[in-house]
């Protein structure tokens, strides 16, 4: 942890702003930030599964573009239909 010492004279609020800038040198702030959000990985037999679910939606999808139904597809309430129709 880094230390700062109070100058003399040195008000509480610039002590607590050069604090803040030494915390941030050291780069804990961002080394919290990332591990605060990591996730597990996920077990490979649901890793497999997510991707398998993946690759038929794109399958789906792309075989609407080929006979021009696409388009239709885009409208968001329309493309959960047909996604849901797929799993």
């Amino acid at each position: 942890m880094p230390v700062v010492n109070r100058k003399e004279g040195e008000s509480f609020d610039s002590l607590v702003r050069r604090f803040n800038k030494t915390i941030q040198r050291s780069g804990r702030t961002t080394e919290v930030k990332r591990r605060r959000f990591l996730e597990r990985p996920d077990s490979p037999l649901k890793s497999k599964r997510k991707a398998l679910r993946r690759d038929r939606i794109n399958r789906q999808l792309e075989y609407l573009r080929k006979i021009d139904q696409y388009d239709d597809v885009m409208d968001a309430s329309s493309r959960r239909k047909i996604i849901s129709k797929i799993r």
